[in-house]
């Protein structure tokens, strides 16, 4: 069971994502995709976002916390598992899922302004397993990883084209594009490796909502609602995940989302902070 439910709680680890990008306007994705990006201006700051978390499903209930923190960094040297890079000029998030059954995920992406990811790290525990994915993306030529499940471990490669032709993502990166989102965009698709399956899938990000009114707690807010959904046939694409985007700035962080929804599980913004 609580494998199952750690599962159901982050659709990051769940979706194998693929395809080629398309959207509407002029510009393809992929070079809209920085200019939209909130955290072009996040200079000497760091932007922390903090959820509730509940998950329900017949008489199970559960709790947790799920926080976000967002820098940018200029030519500064960063580290990522055992793998410095040096003078790197882009973003760094880190996020934490902390659930009360003891359940955890933590993940480590980095990518630059373009929001081409370069590296990433994602590690799942639960009572009963665990999983964990150190990924390094190579522009035009393939990502090379590292998959554990339960101390078997796979090392292998995934071919990937140039970002520019054929843009790229990695699952931890997922929240981010949400609040990315091109205001002149409809829809588009973006390539994400599955690396239990060893290919390359899809995801298409869909605008369903540009206004619409959303009570979160004791405020409310005008947000667009981005829905993000495997593109696959088999075995099917299941429920959309929901980002409620806010439209206006939150405490100083642009396009915050204020509330997540996929199936039965619930993220709910209660601060986020831009010091």
């Amino acid at each position: 069971m609580k494998k199952r439910i750690i599962l159901a709680v982050i659709i990051v680890l769940a979706v194998c994502l693929t395809a080629f990008a398309g959207c509407t306007g002029s510009s393809p994705i992929q070079k809209k995709l920085g200019n939209s990006a909130p955290w072009i201006s996040l200079r000497d700051m760091t932007e922390t976002s903090v959820y509730s978390v509940s998950y329900t499903e017949g008489d199970v209930a559960l709790n947790g916390t799920y926080t976000l923190v967002v820098n940018r960094v200029d030519n500064a040297d960063v580290t990522l598992q055992d793998k410095t890079y040096s003078a790197f000029t882009g973003y760094v998030a880190t996020a934490s899922l902390v659930m009360d059954n003891g359940d955890t995920i933590d993940s480590k992406v980095i990518c630059y302004t373009t929001m081409q990811v370069k590296a990433s790290y994602s590690k799942a525990v639960t009572a009963s397993h665990v999983e964990e994915v150190t990924a390094e993306y190579a522009n035009k030529d393939k990502v090379y990883y590292t998959y554990v499940s339960d101390g078997e471990t796979v090392t292998d490669d995934i071919k990937i084209k140039d970002f520019f032709s054929a843009p790229y993502t990695d699952n931890a990166m997922l929240y981010l594009l949400a609040r990315s989102f091109p205001s002149d965009t409809s829809s588009f698709s973006i390539n994400m490796p599955d690396f239990k399956s060893s290919q390359l899938n899809s995801i298409l990000l869909s605008k369903t909502s540009s206004s619409s009114e959303l009570i979160v707690g004791e405020d409310t807010y005008n947000v667009s609602t981005i829905e993000l959904s495997i593109n696959r046939t088999f075995p099917g694409k299941g429920n959309p995940l929901k980002c409620y985007v806010s439209n206006q700035a939150v405490d100083g962080a642009t396009n915050a989302i204020v509330k997540i929804i996929e199936g039965n599980v619930t993220y709910t913004l209660d601060s986020v902070t831009v010091a």
